[in-house]
């Protein structure tokens, strides 16, 4: 047993080495394109990690500026800043793997442990089953740049969207594991920094929209503080809010809980996330339970609750009132209409949304394949894909005209559509093992079990609303949380290892097995084209001539259809910053050259490429690469997506 033992940490630390290997090369060989700010970073990730190693003392003071952090990389996945945000993960990951590796390198026990590394199993293999031959053909034709181009800067509709959010799993995954099998006493700095970094981004945020009569740090008059979606601020302020009132109980701040309730629903109501403004009055209750159970044995008739709510929510009321009040003197959005009538609409038409009809076009997908699902966070790719397969249930129900969203705006109905039913069983047990050691510890006077727990139950209650998974601070804060729950869960009094341990790995092996058996069994969408283009945006219009044109992510592929010849025009919108040409190259997936553009400083800045019929087949897949991105690094735009040249083929609108 023990050289089985052995033999299993062994092929863990392989494994760790090549993964964190190969996610350093995706990262780096992204942000190594960037400016020199990016660059900088690097430099500063790298610093840190040896820093850590050299000095163990340091670690708290790592752990904090990390969770402060979080609140500055509210952007999708695709976008610059993310992978910053992917950076600094893998900094602090091998960090913690390598101080703790004794400990880290063990395999699961309990049910919560194998199910946390099940879910991250399940989403890579739903992904990679399907897409591996075309991830390796991806490989040989444009190498490690091209291939982490597609992972980190293609949007939703793209197949490698969901390669890249399946790797993205497995790094939060691994980072909640190592501070679950590390010093408990690791997650207090790092809870204490992603509160600073909340209280940061409420007043900096709040500041600088009154200072700026509703312009600064905003969406169109909706307060979106250092985020770049309000709705996704409400989120992660809603999220991290009980985070935020433990640190100020704590340090005897007590009277300071109040002006905060105040300052957060001030906030709150500027961003007009109406599911915020349902789930913040959970929080005052939660808040109220916080502060005044301590009165519970003076009070047993419960006044002091009663008061407790009369005045948080009075608090709340006057807040909010104040916000609508500030709005009413004039302020407008872009579209010249006035932000109290923006609020006073979103309360009158509350129901009014599109989300009934996105969460059944999730629910459709899934019911595709019910088991496993179409396929990790690959919602909005298979959408297309179905939509045009006339056997479909999705294309029976849904209008051909329905707008296609980048996600099902529901986490769950977003989980069955991804990985089916034996997802959600795995996420739910997970959960619900995670509750349970948390409201045990919470009982027992545990605070930081009594926030995790407040935080995790907001972040179930808003999936009802929207999906946040492609939001990656929050998405990775959901798994900090987890992590802290495995460290409770492994505390819980009458743990069994050994026999038990090894028992529920061979049922979660061999759940895993099933998944992948059904996964490789079941049926893609009919018909299926023979090369779907990558690594381009949708079409949109771009200040040259008036056309419109699909940014490329740096590396495209595109399929040829018709007879030929093609023409493809290949451009930036303005002159290039710098003294370096940039070339971009055309060529065939075994490497043939069908030609190269260099574009050099003051010079055109569009191109074409012509391909005759003699030089490739209809219908065959052909690359085009750039040797460096354009947009936003170069230019410094205030786009954050990660972009290279523009893309147009003759014939398109």
């Amino acid at each position: 047993m023990q050289s089985l033992s052995r033999a299993f940490k062994a092929g863990i630390a392989l494994a760790a080495v090549c993964y964190f290997s190969a996610s350093l090369v995706v990262v780096c060989s992204v942000l190594l394109q960037g400016g020199t700010l990016h660059k900088l970073f690097m430099a500063g990730g790298a610093a840190c990690l040896v820093l850590g190693l050299l000095r163990p003392r340091c670690l708290p003071a790592l752990l904090g500026a990390f969770g402060c952090s979080l609140v500055f990389f509210g952007f999708q996945n695709y976008m610059l800043p993310t992978r910053l945000l992917e950076y600094e993960t893998i900094c602090l990951t091998v960090l913690l793997f390598i101080r703790q590796r004794h400990r880290v390198l063990r395999p699961p026990r309990s049910v919560m442990e194998w199910c946390f590394w099940l879910l991250p199993a399940m989403a890579a293999t739903s992904v990679l089953v399907p897409l591996g031959p075309d991830v390796w053909a991806t490989y040989k034709a444009t190498g490690v740049l091209g291939l982490a181009r597609w992972m980190t800067g293609t949007p939703a509709a793209d197949a490698y969207y969901a390669v890249g959010a399946a790797w993205r799993l497995v790094l939060f995954a691994a980072l909640g594991w190592a501070l679950a099998n590390g010093e408990e006493k690791a997650f207090r700095p790092l809870v204490r920094g992603i509160a600073l970094g909340t209280l940061f981004s409420v007043v900096v945020g709040l500041a600088a929209y009154i200072l700026s009569s509703g312009t600064a740090l905003s969406m169109d008059g909706r307060l979106a503080s250092l985020f770049f979606n309000p709705g996704w601020y409400a989120e992660y302020l809603c999220m991290t809010y009980p985070l935020v009132i433990l640190l100020l109980q704590r340090y005897n701040l007590s009277k300071s809980v109040y002006a905060f309730i105040a300052l957060s629903a001030i906030v709150v109501t500027l961003t007009m996330a109406r599911a915020a403004w349902i789930i913040f009055v959970y929080l005052v209750l939660q808040t109220v339970f916080m502060l005044f159970k301590s009165n519970r044995a003076e009070n047993p008739g419960g006044h002091a609750y009663v008061k407790g709510v009369a005045v948080c929510f009075s608090i709340v009321l006057c807040s909010a009132l104040l916000a609508y009040h500030y709005l009413s003197v004039g302020h407008k959005t872009s579209k010249d209409v006035v932000l109290t009538e923006k609020i006073t609409d979103r309360l009158v038409h509350f129901t009014d949304t599109p989300r009934l009809t996105v969460f059944t076009g999730g629910l459709l997908i899934g019911l595709e394949s019910p088991l496993v699902g179409y396929g990790y966070e690959s919602y909005a790719w298979r959408y297309r894909q179905l939509m045009r397969d006339p056997a479909s249930r999705l294309a029976r129900a849904m209008p051909k005209d329905t707008e296609a969203f980048e996600a099902t705006h529901n986490f769950f109905i977003q989980l069955f559509s991804g990985i089916g039913l034996l997802g959600l069983l795995v996420w739910a047990v997970m959960i619900g093992c995670a509750f349970r050691a948390w409201r045990f510890w919470a009982a027992r006077g545990d605070g930081l079990a009594g926030a995790a727990l407040a935080s995790a139950i907001v972040f179930h209650l808003f999936g009802i609303f929207q999906e946040m998974t492609y939001v990656p601070p929050v998405w990775l804060l959901m798994f900090l949380l987890l992590g802290h729950g495995l460290a409770a869960d492994g505390r819980l009094p009458g743990r069994d290892g050994g026999g038990g341990g090894v028992r529920r790995g061979g049922v979660a092996v061999a759940l895993w097995l099933v998944f992948a058996l059904v996964t490789g069994l079941r049926q893609e969408p009919r018909p299926v084209p023979l090369a779907e283009a990558r690594g381009l945006f949708a079409a949109e219009r771009i200040d040259i001539g008036g056309k419109e044109r699909s940014w490329s992510v740096g590396t495209a592929a595109l399929a040829l259809g018709g007879p030929g010849p093609w023409e493809i025009e290949v451009g930036v919108p303005g002159p290039l910053v710098g003294r370096k040409a940039a070339t971009v190259s055309l060529s065939t997936a075994d490497g043939k050259t069908l030609g190269v553009l260099v574009f050099r400083p003051g010079e055109a800045t569009e191109g074409r490429f012509r391909i005759e019929p003699e030089d490739v087949k209809p219908g065959q897949r052909i690359y085009l690469q750039a040797d460096r991105l354009y947009f936003p690094p170069v230019l410094q735009m205030a786009d954050q997506r990660v972009l290279g040249p523009f893309v147009r083929m003759e014939g398109q609108p």
